[in-house]
């Protein structure tokens, strides 16, 4: 009986002993299963989504500065990583902080003393591939670039008003979160992203005064597409333009002639005159260029991202940093001169 006792007792123990290793193996296997699911889970892919000059045009002489816009397309952060800039050849290394999963950031270069003539820039993330990444493929973009003679033009803006006026910005830059349409207000957006709309004080006579020199390029109420705005081909090339004039305030002026700094265009019909640069050099798309390098107003240089809140707005697969409403509120006072 006592040996029975024993028998039994003995295969009790390596019954539940079998159930415990039933139990435990899948547990550990589980474990194990769903600590590989959340590593492999965890990527990173750095994506170089475009290189952007800070100012336009690029003129031989200038030290402009270029952004690199890189998207961290992964769901992880990607630690520190090494970066390489060549510029014609000449190589730039240097490093980049993590970016979080998803965010973009920017890495900037500048480029020394432009000589005239084409240059190639090429910005590569990751080079040394220190970092694992789900895609390799998307690490690099490369861009050419003319450089012209222009730095010496005369490009710097007034104020579209009479000499003594006071005006502030009712707009100031980027104002649209939805989908652009140009000449529906909000509509400082795509081209004219870095547009302004300035408001004299009470002391105004209504004209509207040429900010700066240029060549007519359309009138008012020529097209559809002119709308109320003028356009200028300032001296380096940029394209300015000037918005919201009466219909029947233009006078003699047609496509084609030569406007001087303070020449009188017309009168306004809106409390505010818009205006707006691009550049239209090279067709579509015309990119916008803020008030900032040679094209100052009033002896302002109205820099994007000038708060460094970086964020980050897509125009026709270029990125541009503007922060929303930047320079809402900004006064000045005109000092431009009319000339009938």
């Amino acid at each position: 009986m006592k040996r029975f006792l024993r028998s039994k007792l003995v295969l009790s123990i390596a019954a539940l002993l079998m159930i415990a290793i039933a139990v435990i193996i899948p547990l550990s296997t589980n474990i194990r299963h769903s600590y590989a699911a959340s590593s492999a889970a965890s990527t990173i892919d750095l994506d170089v989504l475009s290189i952007e000059s800070l100012v336009r045009p690029l003129c031989a002489g200038t030290s402009p500065t270029f952004q690199a816009f890189i998207r961290n397309n992964g769901s992880a952060a990607s630690g520190f990583f090494d970066i390489r800039w060549n510029a014609d050849g000449q190589i730039f290394d240097g490093g980049h902080f993590s970016i979080p999963a998803g965010a973009i950031d920017t890495h900037g270069h500048t480029w020394q003393n432009l000589t005239l003539g084409q240059h190639t820039l090429t910005f590569i993330a990751n080079f040394d591939r220190l970092i694992n990444e789900t895609n390799y493929n998307n690490n690099q973009v490369t861009i050419t670039f003319t450089v012209d003679n222009c730095a010496s033009a005369d490009v710097a803006l007034l104020a579209p008003f009479n000499n003594g006026v006071t005006f502030t910005a009712s707009q100031g830059y980027y104002n649209n979160q939805g989908t652009c349409k140009i000449g529906i207000a909000p509509d400082h957006c795509d081209n004219q992203l870095f547009g302004l709309d300035l408001v004299p004080d009470q002391s105004d006579n209504g004209q509207i005064l040429a900010p700066v020199g240029g060549v007519v390029d359309f009138l008012p109420y020529s097209s559809k597409k002119a709308g109320n705005c003028m356009g200028l081909v300032l001296d380096d090339g940029i394209h300015l333009n000037i918005c919201h004039f009466n219909a029947n305030s233009l006078g003699t002026l047609k496509t084609g002639d030569r406007v001087t700094r303070g020449k009188v265009l017309g009168t306004r019909s809106t409390p505010h005159v818009h205006i707006s640069l691009d550049d239209r050099r090279y067709g579509t798309p015309y990119l916008p260029v803020p008030f900032n390098g040679t094209h100052t107003l009033e002896g302002m240089s109205l820099n994007p991202n000038h708060n460094n809140t970086d964020t980050p707005v897509n125009y026709a697969k270029h990125w541009f940093l503007v922060e929303i409403e930047e320079w809402q509120g900004l006064t000045g006072v005109s000092s431009n001169v009319a000339i009938p």
